[in-house]
């Protein structure tokens, strides 16, 4: 489909280069596992900005997906590359508030409340594009779900940390159906 959109660049001294794009994307039908899925009648406001840092070594990028999703990326030169930094991907954040970000560098975190979850599709959507555990190698999840679809199960009122490491990930999982700890270690 196709959307309206508007964009606008803004350079000056003091601040360098900003560049926003907002459109609300009706008319978009996004065909992506529940909660990012919307129909194509379904308006939901998508907001991305470029902030440029002090210098021209570092900027940031904001990304906001209707009030469920808000992400932003602190990027850094290395040689002629922009690379990142560290990241956020908040679900249901509170309006206005500035996104927790990781404190280590080269690192992700992933947090917030989600109403459902269906993981088993988001990981074979990964591994149709080509996508590993790699990827999200230094990732950190700190997640509550209401219903919770994973490896052919369904939970409840869960709650999740997990962090993705080298080799395997770690996970401490709370909720009425199963708690405790879990290592994994690839072969």
């Amino acid at each position: 489909g196709s959307a309206r959109y508007t964009a606008a660049v803004r350079m000056s001294r003091e601040r360098g280069v900003q560049v926003a794009f907002e459109s609300s994307l009706n008319g978009v039908a996004v065909n992506l596992p529940p909660p990012l899925a919307k129909s194509a009648g379904e308006p939901r406001l998508l907001r991305v900005a470029l902030v440029q840092g002090e210098g021209e070594g570092r900027d940031r990028i904001s990304l906001g997906y209707g009030p469920m999703l808000r992400a932003e990326l602190l990027r850094r030169r290395e040689g002629d590359a922009m690379v990142v930094d560290r990241s956020a991907v908040a679900f249901n954040p509170p309006a206005g508030g500035r996104l927790r970000l990781p404190a280590r560098a080269d690192s992700t975190l992933v947090y917030g409340t989600l109403e459902r979850l269906e993981l088993d599709r988001w990981t074979a959507l990964l591994e149709r594009a080509g996508g590993s555990a790699e990827a999200l190698q230094a990732t950190s999840f700190e997640l509550s779900i209401g219903t919770l679809d994973a490896f052919g199960r369904r939970m409840q009122d869960i709650a999740v940390r997990a962090r993705v490491r080298a080799g395997g990930w770690r996970a401490s999982l709370s909720s009425a159906e199963i708690a405790g700890d879990v290592d994994y270690e690839a072969a």
